[in-house]
């Protein structure tokens, strides 16, 4: 298994960066200031390259992973809080970091997707967040679930729930197999015995949650674990729908292993060609 600060990338990045820092060297020696902070943008280059495969392998399997759209302080506290005061404390922390202003720079990031863009969904997301911020968990949670499978679906012929999906990309961040791949299966397979349960939920199980079977769900931890999965979808959905673009227009591309577009979004690049 590949670790993601392996990711081609994120090393180029860390090499410009100490380039950066060798050139800000040179220019001070003549009084000379770059005016941008070189210890802040090699610190934090390199902490996107090593944070997020430690925050994967604390996280992942409780429903958080890594991606190239999470805060680098935010994931950061959560490690300090788990090594300091455990896992509870640290899934508290994620929870109360999901409020107006995270829901306010990341739902319209979604826009971006343009599966996403222009569609209902928007509308469904925002419906589903109001329910979150009153209590009302019990419609947030399977709309959110609703629309990952839906965007999955859209995007890859595929849905998120379906072991064959393509969830992996190389020299990705949320598409790293220790991501939502990970997450795929997990939220997949259910929670041990299938009969019906009435102790509550800390992880989306979709299956039973949408079947019935999981009778205790609806509640803060497992709804912010959804809102934060859609997000983490959208660092891939925009790897595969460039990489339809590119395969319409004719231009070179890397494939990505069981890609297969969506009709809508085979119909969107077409639609964009066409302008």
């Amino acid at each position: 298994m590949t670790n993601i600060s392996d990711n081609k990338n994120l090393q180029n990045l860390i090499n410009d960066a100490n380039a950066l820092a060798q050139i800000s060297n040179i220019l001070s020696a003549f009084n000379i200031d770059l005016d941008i902070n070189i210890k802040e943008l090699s610190r934090s280059t390199k902490a996107i390259a090593t944070i997020a495969d430690k925050f994967n392998s604390i996280f992942s399997s409780y429903g958080w992973i890594a991606t190239e759209d999470m805060s680098i302080p935010m994931m950061e506290q959560a490690i300090t809080i788990f090594s300091r005061e455990g896992i509870e404390k640290a899934e508290n922390f994620l929870c109360k970091s999901f409020d107006d202003d995270y829901f306010s720079l990341h739902s319209p990031r979604m826009q971006a997707i343009w599966v996403w863009k222009d569609t209902p969904r928007p509308r469904l997301l925002n419906l589903a967040y109001n329910d979150h911020k009153q209590g009302r968990y019990y419609a947030s949670i399977p709309v959110v679930l609703a629309q990952i499978d839906g965007l999955c679906y859209d995007t890859n012929e595929k849905s998120f729930f379906d072991k064959k999906s393509s969830l992996i990309i190389k020299n990705t961040v949320a598409a790293h197999e220790t991501g939502l791949q990970r997450l795929s299966k997990k939220i997949s397979k259910g929670n041990g015995e299938i009969k019906t349960r009435t102790d509550p939920l800390s992880f989306p199980y979709r299956h039973g949650i949408l079947h019935g079977r999981e009778l205790a769900y609806d509640n803060e931890l497992v709804s912010t674990k959804c809102f934060f999965m859609l997000f983490a979808l959208r660092p891939w959905a925009l790897k595969c729908q460039q990489v339809e673009f590119n395969r319409q227009a004719g231009y070179d591309y890397e494939e990505i292993p069981g890609f297969k577009a969506g009709d809508l979004l085979v119909e969107k690049v077409k639609a964009l060609l066409k302008d």
